[in-house]
């Protein structure tokens, strides 16, 4: 088709993050106000020349103040996330979306967060929440299937209670 501009999707990453605090898990979620609104788990576009895992680690910090450090476990959850951009944002991005791998995450227990401090903030919140809870506030179903995908990972997973 003349004129029709096929565009790409962006590569990156996506993380389920918990961790283990007196016995329970609970996972962090951040409420996003750029581009939509609601609930999601911390993600990003991965960089030229960076592999998905330093692409992790690196949004982990930007977004939520995570050091490596603090990071005890990363697990491939072998799904992935896909979307399709607003158009107005194909245009601006030249992406048609993003694709991003999906990891679970653990971290230290008495790891300290802080929400990105930029001029244009992608979050205005974060919290640590049950897995009941995160089914709640999180409204997109495929975000429900990545935490679903999760579950069963860490059903298979003993728990690890090990601050640093």
């Amino acid at each position: 088709m003349m004129g029709m501009k096929t565009y790409k999707f962006r590569d990156g990453v996506n993380a389920v993050v918990y961790r283990e605090m007196k016995n329970k898990r609970e996972f962090l979620i951040m409420h996003r106000i750029k581009n939509w609104i609601g609930w999601e788990f911390p993600k990003g576009g991965s960089e030229p020349e960076e592999t998905h895992k330093e692409a992790l680690i690196r949004e982990l910090g930007e977004e939520c103040g995570i050091p490596e450090g603090s990071i005890i476990s990363i697990q491939p959850t072998n799904t992935s996330l896909e979307f399709d951009y607003p158009k107005e944002m194909q245009k601006r991005t030249h992406y048609r979306g993003a694709s991003y791998e999906n990891f679970l995450v653990q971290i230290n227990a008495l790891a300290e967060l802080v929400l990105e401090r930029t001029a244009k903030p992608e979050h205005d919140a974060i919290k640590w929440v049950s897995c009941d809870a995160a089914s709640r506030y999180l409204a997109d179903p495929k975000l429900m299937k990545i935490l679903a995908a999760s579950i069963r990972l860490l059903s298979r997973t003993p728990h690890t209670t090990k601050p640093k």
